[in-house]
């Protein structure tokens, strides 16, 4: 879906995917992020303008 931004004469269509995760202490902070990040790309294989939790 997403939102369509005009800039300098052009539309531009514009989406947001989120990866997030719950920080879990007994992880290092790069497990973390990678875990966010792993649902990240699954929020856009999932078609973009999506969360995954």
């Amino acid at each position: 879906m997403g939102s369509v931004c005009h800039f300098e004469g052009m539309d531009i269509k514009v989406t947001m995917s989120f990866g997030v995760t719950q920080l879990d202490p007994m992880k290092s902070i790069e497990d973390n992020i990678k875990t966010a990040d792993e649902k990240l790309y699954k929020a856009k294989e999932s078609g973009r303008n999506t969360v995954i939790l």
